[in-house]
């Protein structure tokens, strides 16, 4: 399933809306920006569901790069703070980032 995921997004048409919506959320059209929320959603569900992997310091603050450098991207970061704002994350999922964030 995982690997399935990954495959979607790496398709031709997929890969290239995540590369318009990092570049910029707020230009996407609604289906796109559907689209890219559940891209970032995803996103989400695996750095967090990836944290029992953490057995010290070091593997925590590989997880924090990884966020920081995903949501690098302004596109992705708009998209975040939209979802965040409407309250549709769940609030160990925004902590993590959040965390990564000014880590």
């Amino acid at each position: 399933m995982f690997s399935e995921r990954l495959h979607f997004w790496s398709d031709t048409k997929n890969a290239e809306l995540v590369a318009k919506g990092r570049d910029s959320y707020i230009e996407l059209n609604t289906s796109e920006k559907f689209q890219f929320e559940q891209f970032i959603e995803q996103r989400i569900r695996l750095f967090v569901f990836a944290l029992p992997t953490v057995q010290n310091e070091t593997n925590l603050n590989f997880h924090y790069a990884r966020a920081r450098d995903f949501f690098g991207h302004s596109g992705a970061m708009d998209c975040y703070l939209a979802l965040k704002e409407r309250q549709l994350l769940a609030p160990p999922w925004t902590n993590f980032v959040d965390r990564a964030l000014v880590t």
